[in-house]
């Protein structure tokens, strides 16, 4: 993994832990640990499962249909998580911004 594509991961890890010890009282503790574990988790689908794909591929110099279906069941699993975790932090931003 490339450090353009490990760094946005370790940064929102390190947010999202910095956030379990410093939330405001009026966010839930569930929603900031739900958001940490659906980060936690967009990672390690990067990390285990998609990685190696896309390994594969460059080294092969060609992506063959199998390989292909994979990568987008794998990819498509990112993106519901990613999705999953984008809607917990704007429900989190609900909770803690003031309304009007």
């Amino acid at each position: 993994m490339t450090v353009p594509l490990f760094l946005p991961y370790v940064l929102t890890m390190v947010s999202n832990l910095i956030l379990v010890f410093t939330r405001p009282a009026n966010l839930s503790l569930v929603a900031v640990v739900g958001g940490l574990v659906l980060n936690l988790a967009v990672s390690l689908v990067t990390v285990v499962l998609a990685t190696p794909i896309y390994t594969r591929i460059k080294q092969g110099g060609e992506a063959v249909p199998a390989e292909m279906a994979h990568l987008m069941r794998v990819n498509l699993i990112r993106l519901l998580l990613s999705t999953l975790s984008s809607l917990v932090v704007i429900v989190m931003l609900v909770t803690v911004l003031p309304a009007g």
